[in-house]
């Protein structure tokens, strides 16, 4: 099984989709990069003004075109979102707008991140994701490159850094099976919620944690299933109450009659988290 780094997996797919599909079309804002040996009408290069290169991404998916936005980071979202709700209003009136946005996000900033949770309502139609593995990451984006729905990929700065083998999981799943307590997360919060169920291991306390994956729309699902397995949930978020509230709100409604704890949510390092979820399961 081939390992590779987030950065070349996703690249190797751009690569593959741009060789494979004369509809690709990759909009970025810089120069430098890897794709330098496609023609300036397959990979264009648009000055730093967001909202205008939104705009040209979904007049060329309404076009026929398949465009990939590269964006710097998510405090920038706030100038597309009209973009991508035009994109959804074509695609509700039968027009394909497959256009796609990748945005770095989370930790380890230069630019200024806001929380998603805030923008999914304007989102609505919206397929947003965010991998937690690099294989992930690829998968995420080929499947994007094949639906004709527009798509919004969050990409976990930290994950730019790691490598790992191909991971075809493209909806939310159980990464680690527990029965006392579920603990739910995305992108590098994943790695975190671990962290906290080995640390709750040590102490007997079987945790059971939930990759999202898909943060809009939610997989009510396979929350709800996992929540009522365990009768408790702690959300693990980066300071982003709004999407904790959310899911909270998701797996109430799943699984209010299997509840033995109030949903709780939370944000730290994996022993606060883990202290969280003990707590949980005392109540």
């Amino acid at each position: 099984m081939s390992v590779q780094s987030t950065v070349s997996a996703l690249r190797a797919v751009l690569v593959d989709a741009l060789e494979r599909d004369s509809s690709v079309v990759v909009v970025q804002q810089s120069t430098d990069g890897p794709l330098g040996a496609f023609p300036e009408d397959r990979v264009v290069c648009v000055p730093v003004a967001d909202g205008a290169a939104a705009a040209l991404a979904v007049g060329l998916a309404a076009g026929g075109r398949r465009p990939v936005l590269e964006l710097a980071d998510t405090g920038r979202l706030a100038s597309v979102v009209e973009a991508l709700a035009d994109a959804v209003r074509l695609q509700g009136g039968e027009v394909s707008c497959p256009v796609i946005v990748r945005v770095p996000w989370g930790a380890e900033a230069t630019g200024i991140d806001t929380p998603i949770g805030a923008w999914l309502d304007a989102l609505e139609g919206v397929d947003v994701v965010c991998p937690s593995t690099p294989g992930q990451a690829a998968a995420l984006l080929r499947r994007a490159l094949t639906t004709s729905r527009p798509t919004l990929i969050l990409e976990p700065r930290r994950l730019y850094r790691r490598t790992g083998p191909a991971d075809d999981a493209l909806g939310c799943r159980v990464v680690r099976e527990g029965h006392h307590v579920t603990l739910v997360a995305v992108g590098s919060d994943v790695d975190v919620a671990v962290e906290a169920a080995d640390a709750l291991h040590e102490v007997g306390v079987s945790a059971e944690v939930v990759d999202l994956v898909m943060l809009q729309p939610l997989d009510a699902s396979t929350l709800g299933a996992s929540v009522r397995r365990t009768g408790r949930l702690l959300v693990v978020h980066s300071d982003d109450p709004v999407l904790a509230r959310r899911v909270r709100e998701a797996a109430m409604e799943a699984a209010f009659l299997y509840l033995e704890a109030p949903l709780a949510s939370a944000s730290g390092e994996a022993l606060a988290l883990a202290d969280a979820a003990r707590r949980l399961v005392e109540y």
